[in-house]
């Protein structure tokens, strides 16, 4: 039986770079604290635009599907769902 010997990689060499992102967010988060107005509208504005992001993303990738890809995604999943269920998750043994 052959024991693989551990990698050669030297495990703290990017460690700089984390303690200078750790500082700066703690500064980030300090001001956050101090302006707690001005970091929620600054928050709600981030969500806002990556949903905006996300939503067109999405209508992208139904048009990309092919044609009728929702449509057949929807009837799988009711025709799965059995009759009198409507939409129900149905779990197949």
């Amino acid at each position: 039986m052959t024991i693989a010997s551990p990698p050669d990689t030297d495990a703290g060499s990017g460690r700089g770079w984390f303690i200078a992102l750790g500082v700066v967010l703690f500064i980030l988060g300090l001001v956050a604290l101090y302006n707690a107005i001005d970091a929620t509208l600054v928050t709600t504005i981030i969500v806002g635009w990556l949903l905006v992001i996300a939503g067109v993303a999405n209508i992208v990738g139904a048009f990309m599907s092919g044609a009728g890809g929702w449509w057949r995604a929807s009837h799988v999943r009711r025709r799965h769902a059995g009759p009198g269920r409507h939409g129900a998750v149905a779990v197949q043994p």
